[in-house]
């Protein structure tokens, strides 16, 4: 008797759960995902198939070569013939140019490093808002230039030439290209210019 009572007692007691609009969402969403899988798997069952989608795992050996990473050709002698800067304030567009440029020169066998990020220059201008009396009202603008630097070596001059012809001619607009060349001559240049000159035959000279 006192165990009814109790029990009566405390389900009176006890306030009534209500259920809130997410849990209610979250109960549909859930009813349906589970009424969703089970025609799912009746279809299963008739068809014999399986209709559901499956994650599909590509090897590295199916994807495209155009999405793989430009590969760092080595260099024998190390003996750097060209230096490339690039300057934009767009950094997306800079990044792809320097990787088509990087795929460009493993495809002609030319020995590139890897993109050097160059520290970014940023200039700042403060304008008023107003030419009148509202001076401290003033609107600060800014302008990043983003420098990125390749390096080639041990490159016969006339391919690195073709290199920097087609790198010129599909630059994208808003970005700036600045290449130096380090020529080298041989040791005896001084003397082969100075027979030049006593015999008037510049063709003596080895190029």
């Amino acid at each position: 008797m006192l165990r009814s009572i109790a029990s009566r007692v405390g389900h009176v007691a006890r306030p009534a759960l209500s259920v809130s609009q997410p849990l209610m969402a979250a109960a549909v969403v859930a009813g349906g995902l589970r009424h969703a899988a089970t025609y799912a798997k009746i279809l299963d069952k008739v068809l014999g198939i399986d209709i559901r989608k499956k994650e599909q795992h590509m090897s590295p050996k199916d994807t495209d070569p155009i999405y793989e990473n430009p590969v760092i050709l080595p260099a024998p002698h190390g003996v750097q013939v060209c230096s490339v800067t690039f300057k934009s304030f767009q950094l997306h567009r800079l990044d792809f140019y320097m990787t088509f440029c990087r795929k460009a020169a493993a495809s002609m066998q030319i020995p590139c490093t890897g993109t050097v990020c160059l520290p970014t220059v940023l200039r700042r201008w403060t304008v008023l808002k107003s030419p009148f009396v509202h001076k401290s009202a003033m609107e600060v603008f800014e302008r990043r230039t983003h420098k990125r630097l390749l390096v080639i070596r041990d490159t016969d001059p006339e391919v690195l030439q073709k290199w920097l012809k087609y790198v010129n001619d599909n630059i994208p607009p808003g970005i700036g290209m600045r290449y130096k060349l380090t020529e080298y001559e041989p040791l005896d240049i001084g003397t082969q210019i100075d027979q030049a000159i006593t015999t008037g035959n510049p063709g003596t000279i080895d190029p």
